[in-house]
C-alpha cells in the first residue's frame, strides 16, 4: 500500500505559469523588453514547480504520511480522520481530509551533533488530498477510511463567519 501520490500535473502547472506570469509582468511593464522578463519569469515558475512536484502523500497500513520536504513532514493516523469535506479555492473545488491530531516531524540539530527527530502535535488539521488523487475515493485511501467507517460523502465545512455572530 505505500504508493506515493503527487500533486496532480493541471495544478502543478497552472500554479507555476501563474506565478511565473505574476513574476515577469513587472519586469516588462518597467522596461518593454521580453527576453529578461520572460527569462526571470520562467526561472520563478519552474521553481515553483519543482518545489510543489517534490510534495507526496503516502497511503500506509497504519495512516498517511504526508511529505512537503524534509523538515516538512506529517503522519495521521487513519482513525484520526474525522470527516471529508468540499473545499472551494476560488472557481475550483477540491476535497480535503479532516484529521483530529496528526504528527509533524520537527528536526532539531545544532549542526554540530546528529540531528534529533521528534514528533509532535501540530495545528495543521486539513490535507487537501483532491489536489493529489482526483479518483482517491477509489484506490487505497478511500477504502482504509471506509474500513473505519468514514463517510466519503464531501460535506460543505460550516461557515466561519456564521458561528462568529453567534
Amino acid at each position: 500500500m505505500a504508493t506515493a501520490l503527487r500533486p496532480r500535473w493541471s495544478v502543478v502547472l497552472v500554479t507555476g505559469i501563474t506565478a511565473g506570469v505574476i513574476a515577469g509582468t513587472p519586469g516588462h511593464l518597467h522596461t518593454h523588453a521580453w527576453f529578461d522578463p520572460l527569462l526571470y519569469g520562467g526561472l520563478v515558475g519552474s521553481s515553483i514547480v519543482s518545489g510543489i512536484r517534490r510534495r507526496r502523500v503516502t497511503p500506509a497500513d497504519e495512516g498517511l504520511w504526508i511529505r512537503r520536504s524534509y523538515f516538512d513532514q506529517m503522519f495521521s493516523p487513519w482513525d484520526e480522520v474525522v470527516r471529508v469535506e468540499r473545499r472551494r479555492v476560488g472557481p475550483f473545488a477540491t476535497d480535503q481530509l479532516v484529521v483530529r491530531e496528526p504528527l509533524r516531524k520537527w528536526v532539531k540539530s545544532d549542526g554540530r551533533s546528529p540531528a534529533e527527530i521528534v514528533w509532535k502535535p501540530t495545528r495543521s488539521k486539513r490535507i487537501l488530498i483532491g489536489l493529489y488523487d482526483k479518483r482517491w475515493r477509489s484506490g487505497p485511501i478511500g477504502a482504509a477510511l471506509t474500513v473505519r467507517g468514514v463517510s466519503l460523502d464531501a460535506i460543505e465545512p460550516p461557515d466561519p463567519t456564521a458561528t462568529a455572530a453567534d
